[in-house]
């Protein structure tokens, strides 16, 4: 009977040894990953050994998370680890998700994010480095709109439990100042946070699992853009209308940017939905003068998920759309991901269309860029948490 006993103990260690090395092989194939598609951030990176980082031991801290980053069978780990937490400990916040039946949120400390120095000063300053752009673009016979689009969590800051912080004090007096300092100084502002309210917040102009407005979001805010051009410059461009367009939604399951942080374990049925014109207007798409398929909307690849980047294809340093009519005037965009669904409506009522994600693209300056270009048009995209961040005109004179 003992020695049955360490035969089997024997082979459990032996399987558990061969387990490891299994676990520590995959592994191993592993190491070249450098970013987490799931957890949209960047992987540890390989520790650097330096006198300081093994004197004060970061150096060994540093393999750990480079190994545990690259672990083999993570990924199904984390989706369990995901379900544990949402359906069995039903924990209100999983992954810094917050879970409500309405909509996925992001989760915000009390302290998280907060500016480091009074709203107002902030607010002031920005709204200067705008007030130089505005003169800049006057100066090289062009119109400047700054269009502030809402946040998700502004957006749904209802959804938010009592017990979570939602940031609508703070993301409010941000929003109030700016309105108030672009006013003072005769900066076109179109403050949407305002224009949704004001048709109570439609559920289906956001998506439920992503942080984006979807194509009914987009299209309200292209309208309120086109019809503010058009009263401010009496041009008259074509303002697209539904009986101007065809919807179409994507049968692919969605791959919004909250429920991937939570590996797709909560369903959901969001789905993508873009628009294309009953009469085609003929273009021309270059992506940093690349000639490109002549296409506004890219559809995923077999077996791909849909996601926001359907709209233009996702982020791109430098765009151009050129429909190849003089006689309209010309648009310049920049800002950030939100401008993506605006983007595939603006472009049939210009001649060209221009965008630019100052993230990726840093060939010219936003300056040097619009005395080139020479734009009828420029707009400049931003949700309200982004409002006290660096602006490009200040980064990239």
């Amino acid at each position: 009977m003992k020695n049955m006993k360490k035969v089997a103990d024997c082979i459990f260690v032996a399987l558990f040894a061969a387990f490891l090395v299994g676990i520590f092989l995959l592994t191993t194939q592993r190491r070249d990953m450098t970013y987490s598609h799931n957890e949209n951030r960047n992987l540890a990176g390989k520790p650097e050994l330096t006198a300081k980082t093994l004197w004060d031991g970061t150096y060994f801290d540093q393999w750990d998370k480079f190994w545990l980053d690259r672990a083999a069978g993570r990924s199904t780990a984390l989706k369990l680890d995901t379900y544990w937490q949402w359906k069995v400990l039903k924990r209100p916040v999983v992954h810094d998700i917050v879970m409500t039946d309405e909509v996925l949120l992001p989760y915000w400390k009390d302290d998280f994010f907060e500016p480091h120095e009074p709203i107002d000063q902030r607010v002031d300053e920005v709204a200067d480095e705008l007030a130089a752009l505005d003169q800049h673009i006057r100066d090289n016979g062009g119109r400047f709109y700054y269009v502030g689009m809402p946040s998700q969590t502004t957006y749904f800051k209802d959804q938010y439990p009592e017990f979570l912080y939602n940031r609508d004090a703070m993301l409010t007096q941000i929003r109030a100042a700016m309105k108030q300092a672009l006013a003072d100084r005769d900066i076109n502002f179109l403050e949407m946070a305002e224009a949704f309210e004001q048709v109570g917040n439609p559920k289906q102009f956001y998506w439920k699992s992503d942080h984006h407005a979807n194509l009914d979001g987009g299209l309200f805010v292209y309208r309120h853009i086109m019809d503010r051009i058009n009263a401010d410059t009496g041009w008259d461009l074509k303002v697209l209308e539904e009986d101007d367009l065809v919807r179409v939604t994507l049968e692919e399951p969605f791959s919004g940017s909250r429920n991937r942080q939570l590996y797709y374990v909560v369903p959901t049925d969001d789905k993508v939905t873009y628009a294309e014109l009953k009469e085609p207007i003929p273009f021309e798409r270059y992506n940093r003068d690349q000639k490109s398929w002549p296409i506004v909307n890219v559809l995923p690849e077999e077996g791909e998920m849909a996601s926001y980047s359907v709209f233009m294809g996702g982020d791109m340093p430098e765009t151009s759309i050129r429909t190849n009519r003089p006689e309209l005037p010309k648009l310049l965009i920049f800002g950030d991901s939100y401008s993506n669904v605006l983007e595939t409506l603006l472009y049939p009522s210009f001649d060209e269309m221009r965008t630019l994600d100052f993230r990726y693209y840093d060939d010219k300056t936003l300056w040097e860029y619009i005395e080139e270009y020479q734009p009828d048009i420029v707009i400049d995209v931003r949700d309200d948490s982004q409002y006290l961040a660096d602006s490009p005109n200040s980064r990239f004179r």
